[in-house]
């Protein structure tokens, strides 16, 4: 266990905070023992009053949690980015740890989480980003087929505009985003391009000749690099046990984005990223997945930028549909 934290210290897995987690249990324990033998000394006065309170907290911070897509940069920070940082710290910690305590079935705690926030590894993240948002613009069914409605000079300016929108989002991606939470679930089918790769090598090998070596070569290499930022095909959970293990992954995000939502001095926004960038061998080679690992989702996690919270507090929620309609059925 101690090599395991030497070679990933910022990797949280629920076994490794067991001991932290049992703690914090016995305290909460005392004090719902030390509440409960001052409660029959209350006045009726005080009984009178419903303890509700508490539960309206939740219910509230519930209801009033909004995905957060802006965060405040280091400029805006530089007078107490070292105190940001330690409280954003402290918050992921805390926040990981109500991610744990999600429900799973048959207590397996499928559910892995990684923290990225190195400047090596956001600098890797945001190449990935910048590779993938350019194939994603400038392959076949998205670039514009030059015929008489697309002149080549119209052509050029789609592929500019690609370039300019992939730099734009590795530019947010490396310095917009203060930290990732890679949410990874455990023991799902395998998820990997080893065939798909195999493949193109043993095709590549067969029909090369000694007159083509060379370019045989390079055709590989190119569509090596190229299959490194293409999201992998979705393969569903295959077992009753591998779908409780995904819904438990994805009850885990959600107590950690409320986590860090009530947080206060400051308050932690966050979002839920679930796009093809988190499902690409190259994500999955930087966060070093296993083969059996499913990464459900990536948080980005900050302080909110001040303008973004002015948006979201003018732009009325999303509607949900009532309950009176065919979302409560009572039988």
């Amino acid at each position: 266990m101690n090599s395991l934290r030497r070679r990933i210290p910022q990797i949280y897995h629920p076994r490794l905070l067991s001991s932290a987690l049992a703690s914090h249990y016995r305290t909460f324990s005392n004090t719902t023992k030390t509440s409960h033998s001052t409660k029959h000394s209350k006045s009726e006065e005080d009984k009178s009053h419903p303890p509700t309170q508490d539960f309206n907290v939740i219910q509230t911070c519930i209801q009033s949690r909004r995905t957060i897509s802006y965060f405040q940069s280091s400029d805006q920070n530089q007078n107490q980015n070292d105190n940001d940082n330690d409280k954003l710290s402290q918050a992921i910690h805390r926040a990981i740890q109500c991610g744990i305590t999600a429900p799973n079935h048959k207590r397996t705690e499928p559910t892995t989480f990684k923290i990225l926030k190195s400047p090596s590894i956001i600098e890797s993240l945001s190449q990935i980003v910048y590779q993938q948002t350019l194939q994603q613009q400038i392959q076949p069914n998205h670039t514009p087929h030059q015929t008489h409605h697309h002149t080549h000079h119209q052509t050029q300016d789609f592929k500019q505009a690609a370039l300019q929108k992939a730099e734009k989002k590795r530019h947010r991606w490396r310095h917009d985003i203060p930290l990732y939470i890679a949410v990874l679930v455990n023991h799902q089918p395998h998820q990997s391009s080893t065939s798909s790769t195999s493949s193109t090598s043993t095709s590549t090998s067969s029909t090369s000749t000694s007159t083509s070596t060379s370019s045989h070569q390079n055709d590989n290499h190119d569509n090596n690099h190229h299959s490194l930022y293409q999201p992998l095909p979705f393969i569903p959970p295959q077992t009753e046990r591998q779908l409780e293990d995904y819904a438990c992954a994805c009850a885990a995000i959600q107590n950690i984005q409320l986590s860090l939502h009530s947080e206060q001095d400051p308050r932690f926004g966050c979002k839920w990223a679930t796009g093809n960038i988190i499902h690409t061998p190259a994500f999955r080679n930087l966060i070093h997945a296993q083969h059996d690992q499913r990464v459900v989702g990536l948080l980005m996690v900050g302080i909110p930028d001040d303008k973004h919270l002015q948006r979201l507090q003018n732009i009325p929620r999303r509607f949900r549909r009532p309950l009176p309609n065919d979302v409560l059925q009572i039988l």
